[in-house]
């Protein structure tokens, strides 16, 4: 079986329902900040259709999907990895971090996720969607 790979993204974005503007430690403000959401077009010439692909990526400060008193709602729920419309199983996990002294330091995470097969083809386009955390005190503050 023949390896190969391709790069879809060969710059480092940032993603996100806000831009570093409080309480985090500002970690790659060098890298363009995309937004809540991406398209990516790739391609894949060759490719066989009925195998496994493999997706290879880091991300630094991931908070969605993780537990929360103060949004509740929003506990547990991840951002949205697609390839050619179907959702990647493992999607973008929440990452370790460090609280201290007003800051947050997230630390990278290695995600290698499998593509099931039929569902890369020779031209691709991979999704990346920053679900919004609404925390309590800004659903409070839009309420009243």
């Amino acid at each position: 079986m023949p390896m190969d790979f391709t790069v879809i993204q060969a710059v480092r974005q940032r993603f996100g329902d806000r831009n570093f503007e409080y309480d985090e430690f500002p970690l790659e403000q060098e890298a363009p900040f995309a937004g809540l959401k991406e398209e990516y077009q790739f391609a894949c010439p060759g490719i066989n259709p009925r195998e496994t692909g493999v997706l290879q990526f880091e991300s630094l400060g991931v908070t969605a999907g993780r537990r929360s008193v103060f949004a509740p709602a929003f506990s547990g729920k991840r951002n949205i990895l697609r390839i050619n419309g179907v959702l990647i199983p493992g999607g973008i996990t929440p990452g370790p971090y460090e609280s201290d002294v007003g800051y947050v330091w997230y630390f990278w995470k290695a995600h290698t996720l499998l593509v099931p097969a039929n569902i890369l083809d020779e031209n691709n386009v991979l999704y990346i969607e920053s679900i919004r955390i609404q925390l309590l005190a800004e659903r409070r503050s839009t309420i009243s």
